[in-house]
Protein backbone atom coordinates (compact mmCIF):
# COMPACT_ATOMS: atom_id res chain seq x y z
CA UNK A 1 0.00 0.00 0.00
CA UNK A 2 1.66 3.10 -1.13
CA UNK A 3 0.36 6.74 -2.14
CA UNK A 4 2.62 8.45 -4.17
CA UNK A 5 0.65 11.98 -5.31
CA UNK A 6 2.66 12.22 -8.24
CA UNK A 7 1.38 9.27 -10.35
CA UNK A 8 -1.96 8.40 -8.17
CA UNK A 9 -5.20 9.39 -10.72
CA UNK A 10 -8.10 11.33 -8.79
CA UNK A 11 -11.33 9.51 -9.25
CA UNK A 12 -13.78 11.45 -8.38
CA UNK A 13 -13.66 14.92 -6.33
CA UNK A 14 -16.72 16.80 -4.63
CA UNK A 15 -16.33 20.39 -3.28
CA UNK A 16 -18.55 21.53 -0.50
CA UNK A 17 -18.87 25.53 -0.88
CA UNK A 18 -20.23 28.39 1.89
CA UNK A 19 -22.51 29.99 -0.43
CA UNK A 20 -24.14 30.33 -3.94
CA UNK A 21 -20.93 32.17 -5.29
CA UNK A 22 -18.99 29.41 -4.91
CA UNK A 23 -16.24 31.99 -3.48
CA UNK A 24 -15.43 29.10 -0.21
CA UNK A 25 -15.01 26.10 -0.13
CA UNK A 26 -16.11 24.07 2.99
CA UNK A 27 -15.09 20.41 2.33
CA UNK A 28 -13.19 18.78 -0.38
CA UNK A 29 -13.92 15.27 -0.54
CA UNK A 30 -11.11 13.26 -2.85
CA UNK A 31 -10.74 9.14 -4.36
CA UNK A 32 -7.73 8.55 -5.61
CA UNK A 33 -6.27 5.38 -7.07
CA UNK A 34 -2.32 4.73 -7.27
CA UNK A 35 -0.81 2.84 -10.50
CA UNK A 36 -1.33 -0.48 -8.52
CA UNK A 37 -5.04 0.15 -8.19
CA UNK A 38 -5.69 0.79 -4.51
CA UNK A 39 -8.07 3.33 -3.74
CA UNK A 40 -7.40 5.74 -1.16
CA UNK A 41 -9.69 8.11 0.28
CA UNK A 42 -9.10 12.22 1.65
CA UNK A 43 -11.53 14.67 3.01
CA UNK A 44 -10.57 18.02 4.10
CA UNK A 45 -12.77 20.89 5.81
CA UNK A 46 -10.15 23.42 5.73
CA UNK A 47 -10.02 23.26 9.92
CA UNK A 48 -8.00 20.82 11.69
CA UNK A 49 -5.73 18.02 10.08
CA UNK A 50 -7.41 16.63 7.02
CA UNK A 51 -8.21 12.67 6.67
CA UNK A 52 -6.21 10.26 4.48
CA UNK A 53 -6.78 6.97 4.32
CA UNK A 54 -6.22 3.65 2.48
CA UNK A 55 -9.85 1.70 1.46
CA UNK A 56 -10.22 -1.43 0.27
CA UNK A 57 -11.72 -2.72 -3.18
CA UNK A 58 -15.30 -3.19 -1.66
CA UNK A 59 -15.20 0.12 -0.36
CA UNK A 60 -14.16 1.78 -3.42
CA UNK A 61 -16.89 -0.26 -5.30
CA UNK A 62 -19.62 1.22 -3.12
CA UNK A 63 -18.15 4.44 -3.02
CA UNK A 64 -17.99 5.28 -6.49
CA UNK A 65 -20.00 2.88 -8.24
CA UNK A 66 -19.78 3.24 -12.21
CA UNK A 67 -16.10 4.89 -12.15
CA UNK A 68 -14.35 2.06 -9.79
CA UNK A 69 -12.18 0.39 -11.90
CA UNK A 70 -10.76 -2.88 -10.59
CA UNK A 71 -7.02 -3.21 -10.30
CA UNK A 72 -5.24 -5.41 -13.07
CA UNK A 73 -7.63 -3.67 -15.51
CA UNK A 74 -4.83 -1.79 -16.73
CA UNK A 75 -6.30 1.04 -16.82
Amino acid sequence: MCFDGRTATIVDERREYLDRSMRTVLRVQRYARNPHGEYFFFISEGTGRPFFKHIDQRAAKVALGDRYIPPGTGR
